[in-house]
């Protein structure tokens, strides 16, 4: 059923994928895996922290209210609508001595920690304007990290072969989940830790410097050359036959036509891009507000009342988010660890299909039961759908367009944003009517929807192989 949606003998895609084996004819062990994914650790450290103290930063500091809270999270997804492609069509044409990809790594990682330090030093350098300081520099942290993780995700991609796209995805997702873990016991290791961001921002900073670094050492990039590179080469809409030269005169005309005929993407990526929107969905009705939930509705606490007792209990509830939040990174590491081979058993549609509907009950059951450990649990199992949600797709379209792997990772990031976007704009004024834990149970509809969509759409197991087989 799914073998004419999939067509794996593209000439044009095979043509790719010869090109670009000459760049990766090693297979890398796991750790020189882990070693060139380094810089995966350091951006989700900062992203942890981010997810973690933005929003009691705005609300206990900056005495913002929920509602513009929640708004001014749309900064970040914002940004990435239009990084995120941006910066992946300028890096598959990057002819820099650096390389295509470790320039944009390298500028993205000195911006955030710019960014960084002007969010949490915002009341010191503008008391009368901390508020608009710390969400310009909120977004333009957004922007930075956005700028390093997509060309990141391609350089990963670059230097490994096909069937090893999986492993080098599991391997970053390692990093990250180990990120995740040192960023909430080290948040949970503080007293009062939105008090003390400047001193947390600093350790961010240096740690996103070594990492990056580090990636940037080892993955030592060959020289590139500019070659004819055929667009959507397995567009069904339109004619895919109907290619653009790459040479100088035409970049412009090529980047507006890959705007303009994005409903003609290829069939296998808007499959999996689509899944990926909708669990991004699911994502952002949660993934933002579950400290404060924590704070708010299972410990009962306000960060914005004259009670120091109800102060507190809100701050304790962060905290134990952040321990939870830790589970769930400890989790995160035993599944990445033995996803690959989940996936050479199964199947990529499987694995998603059931890791989505794991994350609908989740939050379904987040949205009912406020107990702490109930909340514990929910925060730490929420582990399953995090690692295929920033595994599989990546993995998969890395594999179908290695040429053009840095756009096509971008126009995914656009199906991430998209529903970000969207999701800040109401889920502020569902929170302050219904409560933030109504905004659990939309997102498990979503989340119900992206498991549906993943067993009617993605490829079987035996479809998926034979494609990899064949590069």
């Amino acid at each position: 059923e799914h073998s004419s949606q999939f067509d794996l003998e593209d000439e044009s895609q095979s043509d790719s994928l010869t090109n670009t084996q000459s760049d990766a004819n090693v297979s890398w062990s796991f750790i020189e895996m882990c070693v060139a994914s380094s810089a995966s650790f350091g951006i989700s450290f900062v992203w942890a922290l981010e997810f973690t103290l933005v929003t009691p930063f705005f609300r206990q500091i900056l005495h913002t209210n929920t509602h513009t809270t929640h708004i001014l999270w749309i900064l970040g997804p914002v940004s990435g609508l239009i990084v995120a492609p941006s910066v992946g069509w300028l890096s598959d044409r990057c002819t820099l001595p650096f390389g295509r990809r470790r320039p944009f790594i390298l500028i993205g990682t000195l911006a955030a920690i710019i960014s960084m330090f002007t969010f949490a030093f915002s009341p010191i350098i503008s008391p009368s304007h901390s508020l608009l300081v710390s969400s310009i520099a909120f977004g333009f942290l957004d922007v930075s990290l956005n700028a390093s993780m997509w060309p990141l995700r391609a350089l990963l991609a670059d230097v490994v072969q096909p069937h090893q796209q999986h492993s080098i995805q599991a391997s970053a997702a390692m990093l990250s989940a180990a990120a995740e873990l040192s960023a909430s016991l080290y948040i949970a290791s503080i007293h009062q830790p939105v008090t003390k961001i400047r001193s947390i921002i600093t350790c961010a900073a240096f740690v996103l410097s070594v990492t990056c670094f580090i990636s940037l050492y080892k993955c030592t990039e060959p020289e590139f050359i500019q070659k004819p590179i055929k667009l959507f080469p397995q567009n069904d809409s339109q004619n895919s036959s109907q290619a653009f030269s790459q040479n100088e005169s035409i970049q412009e005309e090529n980047m507006r036509s890959k705007w303009t005929q994005c409903c003609g993407l290829p069939s296998n990526f808007l499959s999996v891009a689509v899944v990926f929107g909708l669990s991004w969905f699911a994502w952002f009705t949660c993934m933002p507000y579950l400290s404060s939930w924590m704070g708010t509705y299972v410990f009962h606490g306000d960060p914005s009342s004259s009670s120091s007792e109800s102060v507190l209990l809100y701050e304790r509830g962060v905290a134990v988010y952040s321990g939870a939040n830790a589970l769930k990174s400890l989790l995160c590491l035993l599944i990445s660890s033995v996803y690959p081979h989940l996936i050479q058993s199964f199947g990529s549609k499987y694995i998603l299909a059931i890791s989505f509907l794991v994350f609908s009950v989740l939050l379904t059951t987040a949205a009912y039961l406020h107990h702490v450990w109930v909340a514990v649990s929910v925060v730490s199992l929420l582990a399953i759908a995090s690692v295929a949600t920033h595994t599989i797709p990546f993995a998969l379209v890395a594999a179908w367009f290695p040429e053009e792997r840095a756009f096509y990772l971008g126009i995914l990031n656009v199906f991430s944003v998209i529903p970000q976007i969207i999701d800040t704009l109401y889920t502020g004024f569902i929170a302050s009517k219904f409560g933030e834990p109504f905004l659990f149970l939309i997102g498990s509809i979503w989340a119900l929807s992206a498991s549906i969509f993943a067993l009617y759409s993605l490829p079987d197991r035996a479809t998926e192989l034979s494609y990899l087989s064949t590069t």
